[in-house]
């Protein structure tokens, strides 16, 4: 993929702020490089979009899986009912946010997770002591990676 010279120092300067660092000091510096968006950032995204954009919110949208399941919808920002007017803008806002996702994960996590593997030898048992404490993280999860560390 081609990438203009603007984006390309923009990785380089990502890539710069963690090499050479330890592999702990590499991935903390690699989440506080990550942006989240503000609900009001989202929210002035999504009413662009559809301001400039407007074709394609005349129309209600679904999402389809792989089976061809729905799994999502947004309904049209056109519409005269105020509650599906904003479950647009929501379900709009959801989707700027994953692009954002999708571009910060492109242009920011993947070529600094590329430098850290670089430099660092990396197994399943370094992560350990950075997600043990995540609230997201099961406590079997842990006991699995603790074993799993053990193995490797």
């Amino acid at each position: 993929m081609k990438v203009s010279d603007e984006v390309r120092e923009a990785i380089e300067k990502t890539v710069a702020a963690i090499k050479g660092k330890s592999f702990h000091d590499a991935l903390f510096e690699l989440a506080l490089m990550l942006k989240v968006p503000t609900v009001e950032k989202l929210k002035k995204q999504a009413e662009e979009s559809a301001n400039k954009q407007s074709v394609q919110h005349i129309f209600a949208a679904f999402t389809v899986d792989g089976q061809g399941k729905v799994v999502g919808k947004r309904p049209s920002m056109l519409s005269n009912d105020p509650d599906e007017i904003n479950e647009a803008l929501r379900a709009e806002m959801f989707f700027q946010a994953g692009f954002s996702d999708n571009i910060e994960v492109r242009w920011v996590f993947e070529p600094v997770i590329r430098q850290i593997i670089l430099e660092h030898p990396c197994r399943l048992g370094d992560f350990i002591a950075i997600v043990s404490n995540h609230p997201w993280c099961l406590r079997d999860a842990k006991c699995c990676m603790q074993r799993d560390s053990k193995q490797a």
